[in-house]
């Protein structure tokens, strides 16, 4: 199974219950520390 999660802003606290269980849940995790370099 596949799933995308966004974890909006990057704060735990406002991730669903249903995310942290897919993370959890997972063999392998893919992301990116940042999307867009700032300034």
């Amino acid at each position: 199974m596949l799933s995308v999660i966004g974890i909006g802003p990057g704060s735990q606290a406002m991730m669903t219950m249903e995310a942290i269980d897919a993370l959890q849940a997972a063999e392998i995790v893919v992301g990116l520390q940042n999307l867009y370099p700032s300034g």
